[in-house]
This record gives structure tokens, C-alpha cells and sequence, in this order.
């Protein structure tokens, strides 16, 4: 796995200080799944940082990246992920794209804020 991969999943991963300890979706389970957590949509609301779906009210046996399948197919971390990287995914509207860069950068801004990035030296170049 790409150590910049990795660390995506970490800094999604610790978007998860308000969610449910009951939950039985895990914070590590929805943040491999592309979600970080946003609670103004409640407190078990997620949203995909790549094609931008929401998802809330989780049901008990819900596993986060069916759930995802489910609600964005054409998602290119669904796709990625359920095809081994074979195929090929849906495309963003500009207006669309330019939303997902504006919450990439700002999950970045918030991950940084809390010392949770490491410098760009740190990561090896994955080819």
C-alpha cells in the first residue's frame, strides 16, 4: 500500500472523535471506505471524500464500503477498490470536483491544525 494511501486513511480516520461507541461501523472501517464523519448531519452521518455521498442512520450489520457500492457505484474508491483497480470510474461535474478539492483541503487543514500530517519529505514517492 502507498504510505500517502495509508495516511489518508489516517487523517479520515481521526474525523471520528464524536462518533457513537455503539456504532457497529467502526471509525477504521468507514475511513478504508473513503468516509470521514460529519456531525452537523448527526452523529453517524458520513460523507465520501471522493464523489461526495452522505450516508446516516447506519443499521447494526451495514458494512461501510457495501454501503457505499450501494449509494455511489460509479464512486472511483468504490470502483477501485471492488474492481482491484480494473475499472473504471464515474466522473465528476466540475462544480462537483471543485467541491471535493475544497473538502479534501479542508480535511487537510483540520488534520494539520491538530498536528495529525507529517511534512511531504516524510512519504516516499509511490510510482
Amino acid at each position: 500500500m502507498c504510505p500517502t494511501a495509508a495516511f489518508q486513511v489516517h487523517v479520515r480516520t481521526a474525523t471520528f472523535q464524536q462518533w457513537p461507541e455503539d456504532s457497529q461501523q467502526t471509525p477504521v472501517a468507514l475511513a478504508e471506505a473513503g468516509f470521514i464523519q460529519c456531525p452537523s448531519g448527526g452523529k453517524d452521518n458520513v460523507m465520501c471524500v471522493y464523489c461526495l455521498v452522505e450516508i446516516r442512520k447506519w443499521k447494526t450489520a451495514e458494512q461501510p464500503m457495501l454501503k457505499h457500492a450501494q449509494k455511489s457505484p460509479l464512486c472511483r474508491l468504490v470502483v477501485e477498490r471492488l474492481t482491484n483497480g480494473k475499472g473504471t470510474p464515474g466522473r465528476l461535474t466540475p462544480a462537483e470536483l471543485q467541491q471535493q478539492q475544497y473538502i479534501i483541503q479542508e480535511v487537510a487543514k483540520w488534520a494539520e491544525e491538530r498536528n495529525l500530517v507529517r511534512k511531504c519529505d516524510d512519504f516516499i514517492q509511490c510510482g
